[in-house]
C-alpha cells in the first residue's frame, strides 16, 4: 500500500483513524507548499530585468537555488532544466552583458545626441561619452564614470543608469565658468602660495598647494555672502581638471602678459597619486599626470 494512502479501517480499530490520516496528509501537503514557497522566493530574482546588471547577484541566488532544489526528497520541484539554463547564463554572463550593453549603449546615445567613443576592450571596458569616461566591470556589474581619472559616481552597468549618472555628473562639472575670472583665481592661489613657501614669482608651486585658496575663490555668491558648509560647493581635483580643459578650450592659458604652466610630472611622481593632477587632452585623449604650476611672460 503507498504511504500516502490513508490505512483502511478495521472493526478492530488498530488501523490509523480517518482524521488521523487526514491531519498527517495536511502536514504532508503543507511541507510541499512551504518548499514551493521557498523555491518561488529564490526564482523570483532570477525573472527580473535588472538582474543582468548584476551578474554575481544572480548567480549567487541561482546558487541558493540550485543547493536548495538539490535536497533529499525535493525533487519533485521539477527544476532541473531551469537550472541547466541558469549554468549555461552563469558561463556566457560577461559576454552577454558586453553584447547587450554595447547595444544599448550605443542606441541611448544616439538618441540622446551624445558622442560615443570606444577607448579599450579589454578590462575594463572604457568608453568616452564626451566628456566623461565610463569604465565598465561586467564581473560586478558597475559602471564607474570619471573626469581627470578621478571616479566621480557610480552606477548599474545599465543603459539608462549610466546616461541619467552621465547628465547628473556632466552638470555638476559644468558650472557657470568665466575665463579671465578663473585665470585670476589661479594666480591669486598661486601667489598665495609663493608668499607662504616664501618662493619667487616664476617658481613651480604643487597644484595641490593652489587648491584650497582656489576652492574658496571659484564658490558661488551664497557662500560668500553666508559661508556655511550648506553653501559650499565642494571643488577637487576634477573640477580644477575640468576648469583648465575649458580654459584651454577658450584659449585663456594666456592672458594679461602672462602665461599659464602646468609641470608634467615625472619619474615615479605620476604614481603618487595623492599628489599629482591628471590634465585630460582633447576629447580625453593624450592628456597628463601634471603636479605643478607656474607662470611665465607670455
Amino acid at each position: 500500500m503507498n504511504s500516502s494512502e490513508p490505512a483502511a479501517a478495521t472493526g478492530n480499530g488498530a488501523a490509523e483513524s480517518l482524521p488521523a490520516a487526514v491531519l498527517r496528509e495536511c502536514r504532508r501537503l503543507e511541507g510541499e507548499i512551504g518548499e514551493r514557497k521557498q523555491a518561488l522566493k529564490l526564482l523570483r530574482p532570477l525573472a527580473r530585468e535588472g538582474g543582468l546588471a548584476r551578474p554575481k547577484d544572480v548567480a549567487r541566488k541561482a546558487k541558493a537555488l540550485r543547493e536548495f532544489a538539490a535536497a533529499e526528497g525535493r525533487r519533485g520541484l521539477q527544476l532541473d532544466g531551469l537550472l541547466r539554463l541558469v549554468d549555461e547564463w552563469d558561463r556566457d554572463r560577461a559576454n552577454r552583458l558586453r553584447r547587450v550593453l554595447a547595444q544599448e549603449i550605443k542606441t541611448a546615445c544616439d538618441a540622446a545626441g551624445i558622442a560615443l567613443r570606444v577607448v579599450s576592450k579589454d578590462g575594463p571596458i572604457e568608453l568616452r561619452l564626451s566628456p566623461l569616461a565610463v569604465l565598465l566591470d561586467l564581473e560586478k556589474g558597475r559602471a564607474s564614470l570619471c573626469f581627470a581619472k578621478v571616479v566621480l559616481e557610480e552606477c548599474a552597468a545599465d543603459a539608462q543608469q549610466i546616461l541619467k549618472t552621465w547628465k547628473r555628473v556632466k552638470s555638476e562639472l559644468e558650472r557657470p565658468f568665466d575665463a579671465p575670472r578663473f585665470f585670476a583665481a589661479c594666480r591669486k592661489a598661486y601667489l598665495a602660495a609663493l608668499t607662504a613657501s616664501g618662493g619667487h614669482d616664476g617658481d613651480r608651486v604643487e597644484i595641490l598647494d593652489i587648491l584650497p585658496q582656489l576652492a574658496l575663490d571659484m564658490q558661488e555668491r551664497k557662500f560668500r555672502a553666508n559661508p556655511v558648509a550648506k553653501n559650499f560647493r565642494s571643488y577637487g581635483k576634477a573640477h580644477f581638471a575640468y576648469d583648465v580643459w575649458r580654459l584651454r578650450q577658450a584659449q585663456g592659458l594666456t592672458q594679461n602678459g602672462l602665461r599659464v604652466n602646468f609641470g608634467v610630472a615625472t619619474g615615479a611622481t605620476p604614481y603618487q597619486k595623492e599628489r599629482v593632477v591628471y590634465l585630460e587632452g582633447p576629447d580625453g585623449q593624450d592628456g597628463q599626470f601634471t603636479l605643478t604650476v607656474f607662470y611665465t611672460k607670455a
